[in-house]
């Protein structure tokens, strides 16, 4: 469980800006226990506690009257965990509207992952995974241009290109004599494109479409990487009921096939 607080101010800064500043503080405790009854035995029973620490910092600007750019960064201090440290993860965006209806964007943003319980404390006695103290957090960065347009009063669609670097990406490998351990093995890039439509009818009915392909390669192989679909697609309708107090949806979704960790399988769309 956790529980935390959280600061924060906003100020608008004469007509052209705004500037936003917060804090937070998180304190968590982890309970893990993993064990068999007959014969008795303990996998792993542990208790963990720990504390985040946060700061961040946003400002947005008008530069024209439909030019709008922002830019911010946040802080995360980790303390009494087994990875003290922190991350500094900056993030901006562009966006331009020419006009009614269109909207133009380019975003940059960074985020990190620091490794769960499982692939921290998830080893020893009756596995055969190897405790790894020396992981490192994932790092992200992405990269987006997009395009929405309304095409119709009750539709609207959008289009985008992205790309993102992970570096340090965690993974579970193979160190000989059947153990395995988590380490920061790879550095994945990704590189694809997103198009959507969506529509509103008079009643407030929704529905949507969406198809994403992307290109997701290992950096040093440059073979595509595992549990990496190239296709990803999704329709749903949403209707309102009760006078929109509540609502009733129906969801489809296709996921491309792709690679697993097992040498030359792959799993098969779906």
């Amino acid at each position: 469980g956790w529980y935390g607080t959280e600061l924060q101010a906003d100020w608008k800064i004469g007509a052209w800006g705004r500037l936003l500043v917060g804090a937070e503080g998180q304190h968590h405790k982890i309970y893990l226990k993993n064990f068999d009854e007959a014969p008795a035995l303990d996998y792993v029973n542990r208790e963990e506690r720990f504390q985040i620490y946060s700061a961040y910092l946003e400002e947005e600007v008008r530069l024209r009257e439909n030019l709008i750019a922002t830019g911010g960064a946040r802080r995360d201090i980790y303390k009494h965990y087994i990875l003290e440290g922190d991350q500094t993860t900056p993030r901006a965006s562009l966006v331009y509207q020419p006009e009614n209806g269109r909207v133009i964007k380019l975003l940059y943003g960074q985020a990190f992952r620091v490794p769960n319980s499982y692939e921290l404390f998830f080893c020893g006695t009756g596995y055969n995974f190897i405790c790894n103290p020396n992981l490192r957090p994932e790092t992200n960065n992405n990269y987006e241009l997009s395009y929405d347009q309304v095409l119709r009063s009750y539709l609207k669609g959008s289009l985008a290109i992205f790309r993102y670097h992970v570096k340090d990406l965690i993974s579970l490998t193979g160190v000989g004599n059947g153990q395995r351990m988590f380490e920061n093995v790879n550095h994945v890039r990704g590189t694809g494109i997103e198009t959507g439509l969506q529509g509103q009818s008079a009643s407030g009915a929704t529905s949507y479409l969406h198809y994403t392909y992307q290109i997701t390669q290992d950096r040093e192989t440059e073979e595509d990487f595992f549990n990496s679909p190239r296709r990803l697609a999704g329709a749903g309708w949403i209707v309102p009921l009760f006078e929109r107090n509540a609502s009733l949806g129906v969801e489809g979704q296709y996921v491309g096939s792709r690679k697993t960790v097992k040498p030359g399988e792959r799993i098969k769309a779906y």
